[in-house]
């Protein structure tokens, strides 16, 4: 076995330690001694340990930790070999977390198993995989059942990395507790269920989304993490280029028609539709609010919650607003033809409406509203812009650094760039939240006669020409800025 080729080609973000190698050298021990133990090989009697290539480590105290290194396993595996391995500080940090997380599973694993207090064991078991997860910002944390274990995974800043392994005994605990919280049937398995519920962690407010679903070897929990937020979002806090802030501003303040948010889930658009109804919002209109959930709580503001199962969705609410006499609607979403219709009269009576929409670009937008059979001398009456984003991963300010420009870069003719390099502030990720990038589409005289006549690609084409900013221009200005990457926007916009 080749130790250093698997260390070095490992990727640490998604590794895992197991329990021998934990308990062989816990967290504060691994943390003091800049080592921790990679492997421990029963079938050839030897371990290899991980050793951080600190440059605050001096040889002399390298010396003294490989001796007390060798008195601590010889303890326990007096018959095994041991076998340093170097690792960049960078991977030692990122499997540190790992270890320090794992090693309080194992002792809520401990505890439960006792069946000494089980019940408040797996309570508290339950909040410290919330509070990890939010702790890393988590947008979602995902439990899955495997063949011989379960596993403990966050989504963060649009990627996916695995926190930690669970044993099949302390999962099936976690998931009767998930189900339990969210009034879902836990005695349910074979059929897919969806819930929701909300909780006060350290005096935050937070909604969650909860889908269950069967799997080949038991089940998958996603549960979506929402936090209530009590800060003021507005279009300054979006970061739009001039241009962009100009058109929209334009937009928001026209007394009628309806203004679209699109992009895939997870892009921002309820971050986006909020800050507008910040700007919106007046005490001379009348804002209604039709969401699934309510995630800000806007002044000024009517905030109607759908309930389907009780028969009242987006048509039902839309309708029954309608009545209220307002000025401004809000729609969380569109997901139906009948909503869409809705929306589209709402807008042809004076009302002003907004709402978001699953589309790739503010082009493909145009066909997928026809595609939902709205005729095309309505959207030239009624729809009046169309706002696409994408959420791209942004460099953490205390530790990017400026590189040279690759072949790739020089494309784009822009002079600056730079690198994530990974420090503690952000879990040696190299980047810190997430940072919005826009297109902007005016439905003008100019494009009215092209929609329904006019093929998506041709349509790019003839914006194009008119210097119209799509996502990768916008994702460009802001890599030139220091805000993202080029292999970040290049990844995420697919040019």
């Amino acid at each position: 076995m080749n130790a250093m080729s698997e260390i070095e080609t490992l990727d640490f973000q998604d590794w895992a330690i197991d329990e021998k190698s934990c308990t062989l050298l816990p967290y504060q021990l691994a943390c003091k001694l800049k080592t921790f133990v990679f492997l421990i090989d029963f079938a050839k009697q030897n371990i290899i340990l991980a050793v951080c290539e600190d440059k605050e480590n001096t040889h002399k105290q390298n010396t003294h930790n490989q001796s007390l290194l060798q008195e601590i396993i010889k303890q326990k595996y007096p018959t095994f070999a041991v076998q340093h391995c170097p690792i960049h500080p960078k991977s030692f940090y990122i499997a540190l977390e790992h270890i320090k997380i794992q090693e309080q599973i194992y002792r809520f694993s401990t505890q439960i198993n006792q069946q000494k207090s089980a019940q408040s064991s797996i309570e508290s078991f339950y909040h410290f995989i919330l509070e990890t997860a939010i702790l890393q910002n988590a947008s979602d944390l995902h439990l899955e059942s495997k063949h011989t274990h379960a596993s403990f995974k966050i989504r963060k800043d649009g990627k996916i990395k695995e926190i930690a392994k669970l044993s099949c005994e302390i999962f099936e605990l976690l998931c009767n507790k998930i189900k339990l919280q969210s009034r879902l049937d836990i005695s349910e398995k074979r059929l897919p269920q969806d819930g929701r519920y909300s909780l006060n962690i350290e005096g935050k407010d937070y909604d969650f989304r909860i889908s269950c679903v069967p799997t080949q070897h038991g089940e998958s929990i996603v549960m979506r993490l929402l936090y209530k937020q009590t800060r003021q979002i507005d279009l300054d806090f979006l970061n739009l280029s001039t241009d962009h802030h100009a058109l929209i501003q334009k937009s928001i303040h026209s007394p009628h028609g309806i203004i679209l948010i699109t992009g895939p889930t997870g892009s921002g658009k309820s971050t986006t539709l909020y800050a507008l109804l910040e700007t919106l919002k007046s005490s001379e209109k009348k804002l209604i609010t039709i969401e699934d959930p309510i995630e800000y709580q806007i002044d000024l503001a009517t905030q109607v919650q759908i309930n389907p199962d009780y028969g009242f969705g987006f048509p039902e609410a839309l309708r029954a607003i309608l009545r209220q006499d307002p000025d401004i609607i809000m729609v969380g979403e569109i997901r139906d033809q009948e909503t869409l219709q809705l929306a589209i009269q709402s807008s042809l009576t004076g009302h002003l409406v907004l709402s978001t929409i699953h589309t790739n670009d503010t082009a493909s937008t145009i066909d997928r509203l026809l595609d939902m059979g709205i005729a095309p001398y309505l959207l030239n009456s009624s729809l009046h812009t169309i706002i696409s984003q994408r959420l791209v991963r942004k460099l953490c300010p205390h530790c990017k650094k400026p590189k040279a420009i690759s072949q790739t870069e020089k494309i784009a003719q822009e002079q600056n760039a730079f690198t994530p390099v990974g420090c503690q502030k952000c879990h040696m990720q190299g980047f810190d939240g997430r940072e919005a990038i826009f297109e902007v589409l005016e439905i003008t005289d100019t494009i009215k006669p092209l929609i329904g006549k006019t093929p998506t690609s041709k349509l790019k084409e003839i914006l194009k020409e008119k210097g119209f900013q799509t996502l990768f221009d916008d994702g460009i200005r802001k890599a030139r800025e220091g805000i993202t990457t080029y292999e970040e926007i290049y990844r995420s916009i697919k040019e």
